[in-house]
């Protein structure tokens, strides 16, 4: 299992999030579905509101999500 190295979120014209692609650390990329993206975006903010870990940077948050629920 290759680990996310890093998240990048993609914008549409109206600031909506139009697509989500990890990159993983053997330099592979992969990019959500529309039905994965809302996903991923939907439990970035449950996520980013536990208190056990502490998640005051947004990208750790998204790498934190990528590898906890959509490792490959």
């Amino acid at each position: 299992m290759e680990l996310v190295q890093s998240v990048s979120l993609f914008y549409g014209d109206d600031h909506d999030i139009a697509s989500v692609r990890f990159h993983y650390s053997n330099g592979q990329t992969r990019q959500l579905d529309n039905v994965e993206a809302v996903k991923f975006m939907e439990l970035v903010e449950t996520e980013s509101k536990r208190t056990d870990m502490d998640f005051t940077d947004p990208d750790s948050v998204r790498q934190h999500v990528a590898n906890a629920y959509f490792h490959q």
